[in-house]
């Protein structure tokens, strides 16, 4: 929903929306209110990249006013491409000595926009998370000895969020064998 404030309308008043110089939608205005709602679906928001809004008011007369300020937004409808999550270590496997230091993941992504999140989830549940640098097509998340936890098969899968929110296909779940203690 995009609320539009306005001077207050009189009788039979008209807002029209303008995307460039495409009228992108029409709404008939309550007479008295100082504001408007409009609902914008699809292609009313254009192409992905910057959209320059402006808006005017036409009366019951047909006399339409100056139109609005510009306002730009950044239109983003498409999902990151799936990430690539390498096997674990080479083989999947995380022995004793590799469960007791720092293991470091590199994600392969596409090139992350500024405010992106990588997310690695273990066993459908977040695990993980970090800020790729803008422009960077490779992340490193760090693993910790106290991350590992208990023994036994982990299903790790990542992916990646841009600033809008738009989810990442998932990658290529990686299922990890953590080993436990050393025989006494």
């Amino acid at each position: 929903t995009l609320s539009v404030a306005h001077e207050t309308a009189s009788a039979g008043s008209q807002l029209e929306l303008y995307r460039g110089s495409t009228l992108v939608r029409r709404v008939s205005m309550a007479t008295a209110s100082t504001s408007t709602d409009l609902q914008l679906s699809g292609m009313d928001w254009g192409a992905d990249g910057q959209a320059a809004f402006t808006a005017r008011i036409v009366d019951a007369y047909g006399n339409a006013s100056e139109a609005s300020a510009v306002s730009t937004v950044l239109v983003d409808t498409r999902s990151p491409l799936a990430v690539t999550l390498p096997s674990i270590t080479g083989d999947n496997k995380i022995t004793l000595g590799e469960k007791q230091a720092n293991v470091t993941i590199a994600i392969g992504h596409e090139a992350a926009s500024d405010g992106s999140v990588l997310q690695l989830y273990r066993d459908g549940a977040l695990w993980k998370t970090v800020s790729p640098v803008a422009g960077a097509t490779t992340s490193n998340i760090v693993v910790e000895p106290s991350d590992w936890g208990a023994p036994g098969t982990l299903q790790l899968k990542a992916r990646l969020v841009d600033t809008a929110g738009n989810e990442g296909a998932w990658s290529v779940e990686q299922r990890v064998s953590v080993s436990g203690a050393l025989p006494a």
